[in-house]
């Protein structure tokens, strides 16, 4: 190999390496979308499985499309100059509205149209408002993230700062 072509191999790692870093800024909310999108297939899978009819199934089936719309764009982000991820964004704050609309209406004693595989009890209800609750401190705690990525103020940002400075 030439000095010139490891000189240019070396400058292909550096730029891979940025690209990975800033990538590697929506980690977490990718993980979460990619959770979320199996847990709304789950749902849509226990209602059909469940009989419930079409109607109610349009919910999570939503959701599913949704959160796929939010991978998709997600994967897309894999370059120096992101844009803001404007879908999953509102996808993030439809399963904020959605995580509420159903602890209402388990409330209102509806859970069993919901989830059709369990029991009517209190147990279950606790559970899934339980659930429902913990995941919604979740898609919080997701939106401030994706707020702080935006305003650049996160911590792997000030990293990718830090690694920029050392390389020059």
């Amino acid at each position: 190999m030439t000095e010139k072509e490891k000189q240019e191999l070396e400058q292909r790692r550096r730029e891979h390496a940025i690209t990975s870093l800033y990538y590697n800024r929506y980690l977490l909310v990718r993980y979460a979308t990619a959770l979320s999108l199996f847990l709304y297939l789950y749902w849509t899978l226990m209602l059909y499985l469940g009989k419930s009819p079409f109607y109610i199934m349009v919910l999570p089936l939503a959701l599913l499309l949704f959160s796929g719309l939010s991978m998709w764009e997600m994967a897309k982000m894999y370059t120096r100059e992101q844009p803001s991820p404007k879908v999953t964004i509102s996808f993030y704050k439809v399963v904020l509205g959605t995580n509420f609309l159903v602890i209402a209406l388990c409330l209102a004693q509806q859970s069993s149209l919901l989830f059709p595989l369990f029991r009517t009890s209190v147990t279950s209800l606790a559970i899934i408002i339980g659930g429902h609750l913990l995941a919604s401190l979740g898609v919080i705690g997701i939106l401030f993230r994706l707020k702080r990525i935006e305003a650049k103020q996160d911590k792997q940002f000030l990293r990718i700062k830090t690694y920029l400075s050392s390389i020059t």
